[in-house]
């Protein structure tokens, strides 16, 4: 089955890729329409087949169903989720090193929202001196076997002689059930990251001022995020059936397009309206004024500009009914897919 399913998500992302290349972007020449919803603006939105489950991560099957969601589940539980989480640190790792220009050797870490404990690791095999690991839940992966498939992987990726040691390197990580802004650490830190995380902090300047607090002299700070209020910042279930639908709408307006829409899994996406983001949903602007305001100084800003598809609606229609609940946010919040913000503390005369 899983490998049943893995054919049909490649030739779907091939369809999609040889339609862009033959009839271009727009939205309407690779979905098709189901139906219109009106929005409360009175403007007529067409709804498509596919477009929500393509943006979602591993949601190539459409959820029409309650066992379209068991299924869902089941197939990312059976996945080798060792190979999934080491992609993603590895991207990290890259950051850190090559685009920052940063050795993590021999330094003090702090991987907030650590998840899997897969960027911990990588980052204890790249020779940080230990790394503390932090996630709201306790993981079912932090056991010794599944950390132990993690650093063979990794030395494995680099062709590790066989000296290093898989003891030493976990003995240099620790993993545990925290929320950065209940963090009681008197340690200090030469270096925090996170990857997919700040968008997710519930009260984000809390955290972003515990992180400042715990940062040494000249220590760095790197996240990589992507924002809630990009096209695929609703995440696995705040994506709707039409571009950024999830900031375009109020919640009571879109609880009422679930219930009409995607009644079967209208609980659990309102639970994660309300509960997986930041509350105030802050864009990219508050976020580096905030930073400044507190001391943090901008050692490295970038964006990834995106846009999956030419909407039916123009951007400036769709900024304004996201203003319309976010008065604040620019047209930098709706484009911008991945953020990376590299901080360390302003030094006082």
């Amino acid at each position: 089955m899983i490998r049943n399913e893995g054919v049909r998500a490649l030739l779907f992302e091939v369809r999609i890729r040889l339609i862009r290349l033959l009839t271009g972007h727009r939205i309407n020449r690779h979905f098709t329409q189901y139906a219109s919803y009106t929005h409360p603006d009175g403007s007529s939105i067409p709804l498509y087949i596919g477009y929500r489950d393509y943006l979602k991560p591993f949601h190539f099957l459409s959820h029409s169903s309650q066992e379209g969601i068991k299924r869902f589940q089941g197939q990312n539980a059976e996945k080798d989720v060792v190979i999934a989480g080491l992609g993603g640190a590895n991207n990290i790792i890259h950051t850190i090193e090559s685009d920052v220009g940063l050795s993590v050797s021999g330094k003090r870490v702090l991987d907030v929202g650590c998840g899997d404990g897969a960027l911990a690791v990588v980052l204890a095999a790249s020779g940080a001196q230990h790394v503390t690991g932090i996630e709201l839940t306790v993981r079912e992966e932090w056991n010794r076997e599944y950390l132990s498939r993690l650093v063979k992987k990794v030395l494995e990726e680099r062709g590790a002689l066989a000296y290093e040691d898989e003891t030493e390197i976990l003995g240099r990580v620790s993993l545990l059930q925290k929320d950065i802004t209940d963090l009681d650490d008197h340690n200090i830190y030469d270096l925090i990251v996170s990857n997919s995380v700040l968008e997710h902090i519930t009260d984000l300047k809390a955290g972003l001022l515990k992180m400042r607090d715990l940062l040494g002299k000249d220590g760095i700070m790197i996240h990589v995020f992507n924002p809630f209020f990009s096209e695929n910042g609703g995440h696995e279930w705040m994506i709707l059936d039409f571009p950024w639908g999830h900031c375009r709408l109020t919640r009571s307006e879109i609880k009422e397009y679930l219930e009409t829409y995607r009644g079967w899994e209208a609980e659990r996406a309102l639970r994660s309206f309300d509960s997986d983001f930041n509350n105030p949903r802050m864009t990219i602007n508050e976020i580096d004024a905030f930073a400044d305001e507190i001391g943090l100084k901008c050692l490295m800003a970038r964006e990834s500009r995106s846009c999956w598809w030419l909407p039916d609606s123009s951007i400036d229609c769709i900024l304004m009914q996201a203003k319309r609940i976010y008065p604040k946010i620019q047209i930098r919040d709706l484009m911008s897919e991945s953020v990376l913000r590299v901080w360390t503390a302003k030094t006082t005369a």
